[in-house]
Order: structure tokens, then C-alpha cells, then sequence
């Protein structure tokens, strides 16, 4: 093993578990090294939005306020409630049988928008940077914070909380599709900020698992989804045509709870077993992957995959010092081995990849 142990020192070529594999695209138009092209592929996954009939997104169309609306109830996980929320609307342009009707009472209801204030919605308008700016932050419950103060509190909380990183957007602009894609995947992840307080003990916490908080989000909380980085370690060949697409997984980290209480069902270094949907999870035995689960704790169902993508980029060679390394230990899959180590000084906890030693 202290041999095996130097060899995997040195270079580590990763020639069948780490070269690049390709995938067909969501999109004709968004290809694997697009921008925003994680962002897209996701918020369709999760039927937050669609594409074109002809295969495309059309990352650089305009959107409107209407179907900004639609994204935000879906990203609240009320979907479902829309249709019944259809309906007369308090805005003129707004009529009772507008496609987005419901949509836009459910954010108007929720105070995400208020209109032009002049009794207009503008449904048809393209939604400007700094309106999808703040109804993303006000979505989130960080409406307190940004006092009110529009745009620049709403624009500084976003970019505080990371809901406009990676998205090249100006005030003042139309934003374009592939940019609310990323705003709204980027949303997903951000701790909620709730009441805690009532009466003259209005107070708010940010939910990001310190202190006495747990870690909440859009996913845990209105999507019953959770995050999870894990190393992909079997499939299985089963005569069940409902268990065929089973994959066996060991957990690395639940990003639900990355600061909180791990879910028992996640602990960290658990092996389980995970519906691959309608993803591509079973081809990617020996890689450590992200994976968007779909998860009710009340549910006897395995957990179901959405979405997943590789972790480590696309690379035929890694190198890790020796004194990086804390264990490699054989796989049950011949000439397998699966390296812990650490992935710089200061990591937490080891990275975990699969090497065929052939």
C-alpha cells in the first residue's frame, strides 16, 4: 500500500474516470461550456422554464415581466397554485384571462412587485436588470434590509448575497434570458432571511445555518430538493422495472445543510441509492458528481435525481503531493481505487476520486 500510495503520488492519470465525456445538450443553442449554461439546464430540469419548439433557449432573448412572474412562482415552489390564483388582477393591463394572471397575483399578493404604480403592470414589457434584481431579493425575504431603498438596497443585498454573481447584467437594460436563468439559479441556494419576531419584537434572521439557525433555502424549503456532492459508485442490474434505474451513491456533502444538522438520510460518507430519473446519473459510475435531488422525508420513495453534472472539470490529469494524500483504498469494481486527500490547506474535509489503474 505505501508503494501504491507513492505511485499515486506523483501524476495521477485519470484516463477512462476523468476524460471527457460528452453529453447531448438540453439546448441546441447552449452548449456544455456556454455561459449560464449549468444555470439553463437546471432551471428546465426543475420546469422553472422552457425552451423553443426548435430545440433552442435563446440565452440572448428578452424576457417579460410576465414570464418573470411565472419563474418566481416557480421558484416558490407555487406552481401548483397558480391556475387557482387565475383570475381578475389589480392592474388594468392585467386582464382576468392573461395567460400570467395567476402568476402575477400570486407575486402581487406575496408584495414581489408592485407595479408601475400608475395602475399598469406592463406584461409585455422586457424586464429591466435592477426589477428582476428586486423581486429575487424581496423572494427571499431580504425586503427589511434593503429598506426599501430601490434600487440601489435591493442591487446591494444581491450582490452581497451572491444572487447577481456571475450575471453580467446594467441597470437600466432589458435582462436577457440566459442572465435570469443564472439570477434564478443563483437564488436558489441563498439562506432565507425570515421573521422571527411580532408585534413590537419584529425581528429577522438570515437562515444560513450559524448561530441557533438551520440552513434554509428555496431548494430545502419550497422545492423539497436537496444538493449533494457525491461519488457515483454502482448501478444496478435488477429485473424490477421499477429499481432499473437505481444508482448507488456515497454522500460527500449535503449542501442542505452544509452549516446545520446533516440529514440523517445525507450523513456524509453514507452509500445510498438514488432513482436516476430521467438524468444521466448512471453514466457516470466513478465520478464525483452534483446532483439536484428531489427528496420528501415523509416518503417511503428513494430520493429522485433532477439534475446532475460532473464535479471535477473535464481533465486527464490531476497531481497531488504525497503528504496530501490520506488514504486509497481498493473499489469493488477491479482495478478500481478510490484517493482521499486534501484538496488545498485549508480543507475541511478530503476530496474523494476513483482511479482506474489500468
Amino acid at each position: 500500500m505505501k508503494n501504491l500510495r507513492k505511485v499515486f503520488a506523483v501524476v495521477i492519470t485519470l484516463s477512462m474516470i476523468l476524460s471527457t465525456v460528452a453529453f447531448a445538450a438540453v439546448f441546441s443553442d447552449v452548449t456544455d461550456s456556454a455561459a449560464y449554461a449549468e444555470a439553463i439546464e437546471l432551471g428546465a430540469a426543475l420546469n422553472m422554464f422552457t425552451g423553443y419548439e426548435d430545440g433552442s433557449f435563446k440565452p440572448d432573448g428578452d424576457i417579460t415581466r410576465a414570464e418573470f412572474a411565472a419563474i418566481i412562482v416557480r421558484m416558490l415552489g407555487q406552481e401548483a397554485q397558480s391556475s387557482g390564483a387565475a383570475g381578475a388582477t389589480k392592474f388594468a393591463d392585467v386582464p382576468s384571462t392573461h395567460w400570467a394572471a395567476g402568476y402575477i397575483n400570486i407575486v402581487t399578493n406575496l408584495g414581489i412587485v408592485n407595479g408601475y404604480g400608475d395602475g399598469n403592470y406592463g406584461p409585455e414589457d422586457n424586464v429591466t436588470y435592477e426589477q428582476a434584481v428586486k423581486m429575487c431579493v424581496v423572494a427571499l425575504g431580504y425586503e427589511p434590509a434593503a429598506g426599501g431603498n430601490y434600487p440601489v438596497g435591493y442591487l446591494t443585498i444581491a450582490q452581497q448575497r451572491g444572487v447577481t454573481t456571475n450575471v453580467r447584467g446594467t441597470s437600466g437594460v432589458a435582462i436577457n434570458r440566459g442572465q435570469v436563468a443564472q439570477m434564478a439559479f443563483n437564488s436558489l441556494d441563498v439562506p432565507l432571511m425570515t421573521q422571527t419576531g411580532f408585534g413590537t419584537y419584529i425581528e429577522y434572521v438570515v437562515n444560513d445555518g450559524t448561530g441557533n439557525t438551520t440552513r434554509k433555502t428555496l431548494l430545502s424549503e419550497n422545492l423539497d430538493i436537496v444538493k449533494v456532492k457525491a461519488m457515483v459508485e454502482k448501478t444496478f442490474d435488477l429485473s424490477s422495472s421499477k429499481k432499473d434505474s437505481l444508482v448507488q451513491v456515497e454522500v460527500i456533502n449535503a449542501y442542505r445543510s452544509i452549516y446545520g444538522e446533516a440529514n440523517e438520510k445525507f450523513e456524509e460518507g453514507r452509500s445510498i441509492s438514488i432513482d436516476a430519473g430521467k438524468t444521466n446519473l448512471k453514466s457516470f459510475v466513478g465520478y464525483n458528481v452534483i446532483a439536484y435531488i428531489s427528496y420528501n422525508e415523509a416518503s417511503d420513495d428513494d430520493p429522485v435525481a433532477l439534475y446532475v453534472r460532473k464535479d471535477i472539470a473535464a481533465a486527464d490529469e490531476i497531481t497531488i503531493a504525497a503528504s496530501d494524500i490520506e488514504e486509497v483504498v481498493s473499489k469493488s469494481t477491479p482495478n478500481h481505487f478510490e484517493i482521499s486527500y486534501m484538496a488545498s490547506k485549508d480543507a475541511r474535509a478530503p476530496e474523494r476520486i476513483t482511479v482506474d489503474a489500468n
